[in-house]
């Protein structure tokens, strides 16, 4: 009925339902809703859509919602919420490519976009690839289940045997259950980051309550405690890679570099930073990669992970 009452009514009832939903706390459908009907670009709808990204990005299986959500729903919300964003966020910068509101929807985008490529990854057995998006996932942490994102970060850098990264990352991790524990235990130390892009302690939300189990917690605690008393050679220091611009070196899955902020675009498969010698770009909307990532990603799913037109490795 309402769209025989035009695009107006219609975008209105599309709100109206969306709101209805979300007050219902039923994500899923609500995503269902703007993925099958799009997103209005009306600026006075922009809260709502804010808060759906924000409640989509802290769903955890252990969390506070009052819905509970299985790992398949949270990555499928994941899913849903990047398929929107990507079609929302390019249809902003049509209209006003320059304003904070596009660059903070682009920034949503971007964060969808590579939540939604980990179970791909997963799938296929892209270990490394699965690696550094959750490695890359941590320049968001402001807008992610903190504790969350350094502990998937940190056990699949374990898998891949990137050991320094893990030791770091978990470190963290284990820092920041500790003020769970204890809000009053102090402030956490940050200088093994200084020259990251990961926002400091002081920048994000530290969750009342843990989203890891108790066990996971003590196996991390062991492995630290491990590391630390064995003799072992794991360096303990982030890795690092040398700026292109001002030649320092700088943190190696950061985009921007902490020196002189020279700024390289985020490769579509992985989140990590694309060098200029190794940069590829799907032919069809041009998004940047790097290389060795592009190559795993396409020659496994034969697709560009961001506008999923068909691709081909690229060694030349």
């Amino acid at each position: 009925m309402a769209e025989k009452q035009g695009e107006g009514q219609v975008q209105r009832y599309l709100i109206y339902h969306a709101t209805s939903l979300m007050k219902e706390n039923q994500l899923l459908p609500t995503l269902q809703l703007f993925e099958q009907r799009g997103m209005p670009v009306v600026q006075e709808h922009f809260n709502i859509y804010y808060r759906l990204c924000q409640e989509t990005f802290s769903l955890t299986e252990e969390g506070d919602q009052k819905v509970k959500y299985t790992v398949g729903q949270i990555e499928e919300a994941h899913t849903l919420l990047s398929k929107i964003l990507i079609k929302f966020s390019a249809e902003l910068v049509e209209l006003d490519p320059n304003s904070n509101t596009t660059k903070g929807f682009q920034n949503f985008s971007q964060i969808a976009h590579l939540l939604a490529n980990k179970p791909i990854a997963r799938e296929h057995d892209l270990t490394e690839t699965y690696a550094k998006l959750s490695v890359a996932l941590l320049r968001y942490t402001n807008h992610l289940p903190v504790d969350l994102a350094f502990y998937d970060a940190g056990e699949a850098c374990r898998d891949v045997k990137w050991n320094a990264y893990a030791f770091v990352l978990l470190n963290r991790f284990a820092d920041i259950c500790e003020v769970i524990d204890d809000p009053n235990s102090g402030d956490i130390e940050n200088s093994d980051f200084l020259t990251s892009d990961i926002p400091s302690p002081v920048e994000v939300e530290v969750p009342a309550n843990h989203n890891l189990s108790e066990a996971q917690r003590e196996e991390v605690s062991d492995y630290l405690i491990t590391i630390s008393t064995s003799g072992s050679s794991t360096k303990q220091d982030l890795p690092t890679r040398s700026c292109h611009s001002c030649n320092n070196d700088t943190y190696e899955a950061a985009v921007k570099c902490h020196s002189c902020s020279t700024t390289v675009p985020a490769c579509v498969v992985t989140g990590f930073p694309v060098l200029p010698k190794d940069q590829v770009s799907c032919r069809n909307c041009q998004r940047p990669a790097n290389r060795r990532d592009w190559n795993a990603w396409v020659t496994k799913l034969g697709t560009c992970p961001w506008c999923n037109a068909r691709q081909m490795p690229s060694y030349t």
